[in-house]
């Protein structure tokens, strides 16, 4: 079902997936059914088996070190160079917290923040309106300077409100989504930023 609806209408949005250390009959099976898929799609299945496989798509230090690990105690095991690399980052799920979801069920503060992001919207939309009329105004042969400043005010106002609108989305967004492993480690941040180097920590 992923894979059908992939290719129906989302093929540019997939670099690359890579199965790593899958089971031994999964490639078998994924190569019965690639006929059947989009060719393009299909390319951009990869299956790995070791670090050497992992580095033909990653660098060696973003590589997860239990990956690393796992390769060099083969290799010792084959008496042949150990494998290291400068990413520290080992993957440990961390259990939701007590209490991390307790804005959603916060009725009235879901109805606060909807009804100023609706606000928003709405002037968001008039703004648009307003922008796309004084742009064809100071686009005119004989527009004055004054049609091209307001053209210039209303894009300007317009920015401002779409930064407006991101901020009131994300305080909507505690209302209606469950927080992640993503916040619990630190990588989303309550005000949209992603920080992937809280992963090196």
């Amino acid at each position: 079902m992923f894979l059908k609806y992939l290719e129906a209408y989302y093929p540019e949005c997939l670099a690359v997936t890579l199965v790593h250390a899958g089971p031994f009959w999964f490639s078998g099976a994924f190569r019965m059914i690639s006929p059947w898929i989009d060719p393009i799609v299909a390319q951009k299945i990869q299956f790995t088996k070791n670090l050497a496989g992992l580095e033909q798509f990653i660098d060696t230090d973003q590589i997860p070190k239990q990956y690393i690990a796992a390769e060099s105690s083969s290799r010792i095991r084959n008496k042949s160079s150990t494998v290291s690399a400068a990413n520290g980052f080992e993957y440990k799920y961390v259990l939701p917290q007590k209490g991390e979801n307790d804005k959603m069920s916060d009725a009235e503060g879901k109805k606060a923040a909807l009804e100023a992001r609706n606000l928003i919207i709405k002037e968001l939309k008039q703004l648009t309106i307003d922008w796309i009329k004084a742009g064809k105004e100071a686009r005119i042969e004989n527009a004055t300077q004054e049609q091209k400043t307001a053209e210039i005010e209303l894009h300007d106002r317009r920015d401002e409100c779409q930064e407006r609108l991101a901020a009131a989305a994300r305080e909507l967004d505690q209302y209606t989504r469950a927080r992640t492993h993503y916040h619990r480690i630190g990588v989303l941040q309550n005000d949209g930023t992603v920080n992937w180097a809280s992963l090196q920590k």
